[in-house]
């Protein structure tokens, strides 16, 4: 695939968000993250237009932020592949580049509240069976995790 002049002005732009966006994709994976195991803008853009975002939640769940690590006991009540290959996105993905993980154990389910800006971390399996989103926020000095599990995300 070629890069468009938009895509290459993302790329250019966030260039100046790299060191920051990979020190947080660090925090949010239990592996070493580096400029050469993103996805290239392209590949980033492909995979996200097949997306269906219209979907509603298969299962949804909020809990206190502070108890993030029953977040993979959630998600294996009910039936998630964590051994499936899955697309990590974060706030400077559009910039940088997503990152694909082999499996959901490279997953730290006990990530710093700090490591997203806009608080919202997605995963999404590469055949598209499952997409995991979590919003992080603050309410009234409580930290809370809205946890939201979709099915079947590929658009028709």
């Amino acid at each position: 695939m070629i890069e468009s002049y938009e895509q290459k002005r993302r790329r250019i732009m966030g260039k100046q968000f790299l060191p920051r966006y990979l020190k947080s994709l660090c925090e949010i994976l239990t592996k070493e993250v580096s400029v050469g195991s993103l996805l290239s803008i392209v590949e980033t853009d492909a995979f996200y237009a097949q997306v269906d975002y219209g979907k509603k939640p298969r299962f949804a769940w909020t809990i206190l932020f502070s108890e993030r690590n029953r977040v993979g006991e959630l998600l294996k009540k009910h039936a998630v592949d964590f051994d499936e290959r899955y697309v990590l996105w974060i706030k400077d993905s559009m910039q940088c580049g997503a990152v694909e993980i082999e499996s959901l154990d490279y997953f730290n389910f006990e990530f710093p509240y700090e490591v997203s800006k806009n608080g919202i971390i997605t995963l999404t399996q590469v055949n598209y069976k499952y997409q995991i989103l979590l919003d992080f926020y603050e309410e009234n000095d409580v930290r809370y995790l809205d946890i939201k599990l979709f099915y079947e995300m590929k658009k028709a």
